[in-house]
């Protein structure tokens, strides 16, 4: 690994935990400081007391970050951007007070944030440029969206099962076609690609309260 890879990945981790103890506006702040070499921000952060992994993180920043220029600098404040859109995204995701409607709007920002967040990172660690790549992704993606507002639609509308069911078997279908075409450019997973409902049986499998009714949606869900 060279000493740009080493910045960049520093960079990516640093973000990433900074946002599971700061407000956003901190990390923005903050990150914005480090790429100025302003590293006064370690005063900063000790003082709120932040875990030692970020500290450590910056410490190792600071060796490294004259061998980032301006265009990455900028790539790197989109990838704080979008980083933190894929977390916030993701919590209206799961608020079950929310209807599934609701909740579904919120998973399709979270999925175009988390693929916008691996775009930036592919594009820093590669130096190359994939505009046409997400361009035809979005397209792909818009009309593959349209599937993620058919279930939770009839997921609000207390469909039968069976119905559920078919429309889930479509979207896994197409959503196959999207990790094929775009899984090694953007990192594109089945996984991701579900919607907030099926997320939310998968997790109640994971912590053995699943329901009755929902064990032939999981064999729906994963196939």
């Amino acid at each position: 690994m060279n000493i740009r890879e080493t910045v960049i990945k520093h960079y990516y981790v640093l973000i990433c935990i900074m946002i599971e103890s700061l407000n956003y506006k901190k990390v923005e702040e903050y990150i914005s400081k480090m790429l100025e070499n302003n590293f006064s921000v370690i005063q900063n952060l000790k003082e709120l007391s932040v875990p030692s992994d970020i500290i450590n993180c910056i410490k190792e920043i600071k060796k490294y970050n004259y061998s980032l220029n301006e265009k990455e600098k900028c790539k790197i404040n989109e990838l704080a951007v979008n980083i933190y859109k894929a977390v916030y995204y993701s919590k209206l995701a799961k608020d079950k007070t929310r209807t599934y409607k609701e909740r579904e709007r919120n998973n399709y920002k979270y999925i175009l944030a988390s693929i916008r967040y691996n775009k930036a990172l592919k594009e820093l660690l590669n130096n190359t440029n994939l505009d046409k790549e997400f361009s035809s992704f979005k397209n792909d993606f818009k009309d593959y969206a349209s599937n993620l507002a058919v279930i939770s639609d009839a997921v609000d509308n207390k469909d039968g099962e069976d119905d559920i069911k078919v429309c889930i078997q479509y979207r896994r279908t197409q959503a196959k076609n999207l990790v094929k075409k775009y899984g090694d450019i953007f990192d594109v997973t089945e996984d991701i690609l579900r919607t907030s409902f099926e997320q939310e049986i998968i997790e109640r499998k994971r912590q053995n309260k699943l329901i009755s009714n929902n064990k032939v949606l999981v064999k729906a869900i994963e196939g």
